[in-house]
């Protein structure tokens, strides 16, 4: 793979973590606070959106 490969697919990597750290945020009002994550444990996916949800349950009143 070359260095110009290797650099998209980072970027590719980083704006898919920040999709689903968003979707985790939206998650936390829409289920009104409770914890539901559909994501399978232990995948990237799933510690993003975790990631989010947490953030957005520290920031809310």
């Amino acid at each position: 793979m070359t260095t110009v490969k290797k650099y998209f697919n980072y970027l590719d990597m980083n704006k898919r973590r920040k999709i689903k750290k968003s979707e985790g945020m939206d998650s936390f009002h829409i289920n009104k606070g409770r914890y539901k994550n559909p994501y399978l444990i232990g995948s990237d996916d799933y510690n993003s959106f975790e990631r989010g949800f947490f953030q957005e349950h520290k920031r809310s009143p």
